[in-house]
Formats: structure tokens, sequence, C-alpha cells
């Protein structure tokens, strides 16, 4: 089925929706509509700025993505075989590296292809992200693959190999931080 581009994007309703159309017009506007076709070359200026800054990764919400990717993946590729945490938290870091670089010097890459590049917000605002946010996101990734790696619900999946909706079981264990 082909990608079709549409004017408008297709209707919806929630009790979520309907609570943030009450609380501010202007912000259910930009989540819900504003950006739509902001990935498109030819849109409009709004449409691409408010599209682009809905891409923004928070770092403590980007360590909250990677963590749980890191966790699928891990359970999927390595079932059966004997892990250590440092290893996970090897990989955490590398991922989140790869994000900071991105940030740092890639800002018109970002710009011009926000899918293809991630970009913190911290960095993006700030220009940087600041030490003790550095600090406290090297802690969570020590302490979340210490934590992990030492769950029963972990040890039986990679024991097991039984990678089916298991996953979220370990998943629930770990909440976005």
């Amino acid at each position: 089925m082909a990608y079709e581009i549409s004017e408008f994007p297709p209707l919806s309703w929630s009790f979520s929706r309907m609570k943030t159309l009450i609380d501010c017009p202007r912000k259910y506007y930009y989540n819900f509509y504003g950006y739509h076709n902001g990935w498109l070359k030819d849109a409009e200026e709004e449409a691409q700025t408010t599209y682009r800054l809905k891409k923004l990764n928070a770092i403590d919400a980007l360590f909250g993505q990677v963590f749980h990717e890191k966790v699928k993946a891990t359970i999927k590729e390595k079932s059966g075989v004997h892990l250590v945490p440092d290893t996970f938290r090897r990989a955490i870091n590398r991922a989140i590296k790869s994000a900071y670089i991105d940030s740092k010097s890639s800002l018109s890459e970002w710009i011009m292809h926000p899918n293809w590049y991630k970009m913190i917000s911290e960095v993006y605002y700030d220009g940087d992200i600041c030490g003790t946010k550095k600090e406290s996101i090297a802690q969570k990734a020590n302490i979340s693959s210490t934590n992990l790696y030492a769950s029963s619900t972990f040890k039986e999946l990679t024991e097991r190999g039984d990678v089916g909706s298991s996953i979220c079981g370990v998943l629930l264990l770990f909440p976005h931080f």
C-alpha cells in the first residue's frame, strides 16, 4: 500500500484529546494538526517547524526509549546466551552518545531530515546537556542494567528463549524514566 499525501490529517476523537482542546486550543492544534505534512519539502514553513519540534527528544525520554529498544533487542537476539550488564550498559551509552553527536554536529541535516537524525532538546535549546544531567543518565544506565540482569523475569526470558508477548512483562518492570 503506497503512502498517500492528504491535505488534512485523519479526524479522531478521545477523552484525552478533548481535555487537551478544553485546556488549550493552541496546544491541541499543534499536537494534532499543526505538524501535518511537515515532513514534506514543499510543506508550509510553520508545519515543517512544528513537525521538527515534535521530533525533539528530552534526554530522559531518550534514555527510556533506548533502554526499551535494547531490552527488546537483547531478548530477541540473545536468548539463551549468557549476557552481562556491562555489555548492555555500553550499548545504551553508545546509542545515547550517537544521538548526542547528531545533536551537536548535525543541526542543519536534522532541519532538512528530522527523521534521519536525533535531536536532544537540551542541546537544541541550551547548546549542551549540563554535567549533572549527564551524570544522572550515566547512573541510570548503570543501575538499570544491573537491575535488569538481576530480574528473574529477564533471566527466565533469556534462558527459556520465549520472546513472544513476554517482552512486555519485563518492560513493565522498567517504565520510562
